[in-house]
């Protein structure tokens, strides 16, 4: 008998709330500007600004700033009505991308789930696409179809994976800024499987 193993769980779902982008975006431009001028420079350079957007990441974890609890909360309703479990936010950040903004490959190291949802997204904004981790193998046995998949991000879209799920977003075509909030979390069933390095 033949059995397809190790499949990715992948979840998108749309969130209900009509007024939460049109309220939180003048906050995150409000906030963009206050942590332009309190970043290090070492911060500063960690992201290159000139492609890879503008963001909070480098900043305080938003989780623990009062002024974004709306957000957190939004984040915590959305996700425990679309996975039925206790969830836990472990950060969560925001990115700004001008046009031909991008970022490159990357995985959430130290985290259970991740995901993003799209403040703003605009017709050629930039997919994001996400890579088969069997990827290697299958290439070197003459499969170079299906590595790979592709989300056309809509405004008010979750899209939610596992944060060792390497992605990357394709530079943003449109004439408007494309703006995301990211975020790292866990949920119930993590308390059985403790992190790495508490056995080290």
């Amino acid at each position: 008998m033949k059995e397809n193993l190790f499949s990715v769980p992948f979840y998108e779902f749309y969130s209900s709330d009509k007024e939460f982008n049109s309220v939180i975006t003048p906050l995150i431009y409000s906030h963009l500007e206050k942590i332009e001028h309190t970043l290090s420079s070492i911060d500063k350079n960690k992201f290159d600004c000139s492609k890879n957007g503008l963001t909070s990441f480098y900043g305080p974890n938003l989780s623990n700033i009062p002024e974004f609890d709306s957000v957190k909360n939004f984040l915590l309703s959305s996700l425990t009505q679309e996975y039925q479990e206790l969830i836990q936010i472990q950060n969560f950040w925001f990115t700004v991308y001008k046009e031909d903004h991008f970022i490159p490959r990357h995985t959430h190291p130290n985290s259970q789930w991740s995901g993003v949802y799209y403040v703003k997204a605009e017709k050629n904004c930039g997919d994001i696409n996400f890579f088969d981790p069997s990827a290697d193998y299958k290439n070197h046995c003459g499969d170079i179809s299906g590595t790979s998949y592709r989300v056309t991000p809509q405004s008010g879209m979750f899209v939610t994976f596992p944060s060792w799920l390497a992605h990357q977003s394709e530079p943003n075509k449109s004439s408007t800024d494309r703006i995301i909030i990211s975020f790292n979390f866990y949920t119930d069933v993590y308390d059985a499987f403790p992190p790495l390095s508490v056995y080290l």
